[in-house]
């Protein structure tokens, strides 16, 4: 649905924009329960190789402190798509691997402004 706005799911590719994601999830907990319980998509994938995790923008994320303890964990066939979920234990491990096709997640969507 990001396409269609005109945008794509969200890069998070600094600190700062780490906690602005974990901060706007935040809000949509205090906001309204029912949204942020399953999470977000963000344009993170491991779908071309596995366990490889890439961007929609083709750089591939090293950084492994973004993630739950224990994920990305594949536990389910196809877990393939990064989920941002609300930590209030720790705002910097909010990641977890979903499947893709799951229809009850919203998306974080980015836009460049021009």
């Amino acid at each position: 649905d990001c396409i269609r706005r005109g945008s794509d799911l969200v890069v998070i590719d600094n600190q700062q924009e780490q906690m602005f994601v974990s901060h706007t999830i935040e809000m949509m907990k205090l906001i309204n329960t029912d949204v942020w319980n399953n999470g977000f998509w963000i344009g993170l994938t491991d779908m071309n190789v596995e366990g490889t995790w890439e961007w929609i923008n083709n750089v591939t994320e090293v950084e492994p402190r973004y993630w739950i303890d224990g994920e990305p964990n594949d536990y389910h066939v196809g877990e393939d798509c990064a989920v941002a979920v609300y930590s209030a234990d720790n705002p910097w491990k909010t990641r977890y691997d979903g499947g893709c096709q799951r229809h009850n997640i919203r998306w974080i969507c980015e836009i460049n402004a021009n």
